[in-house]
């Protein structure tokens, strides 16, 4: 049996230079959200919930 990722999501804190490099020139994920103290998430979204201040949210969306 296989099992396939159709979407990778991960956080780091925006201090981290070096693996918002690595997470966005390697791994070929997005930036999708930036947590800061004035971050209002789109409504309806899985953004609902407040993250952890200054920290990036990541995305990659897996070919079918």
């Amino acid at each position: 049996m296989t099992f396939k990722t159709e979407e990778r999501e991960t956080e780091t804190p925006y201090v981290d230079q070096r693996n918002i490099h690595f997470s966005v020139n390697r791994c070929g994920l997005h930036i999708v959200e930036f947590f800061h103290p004035g971050h209002r998430p789109e409504a309806g979204s899985e953004g609902d919930r407040r993250g952890p201040d200054r920290m990036f949210r990541f995305e990659k969306r897996m070919p079918a």
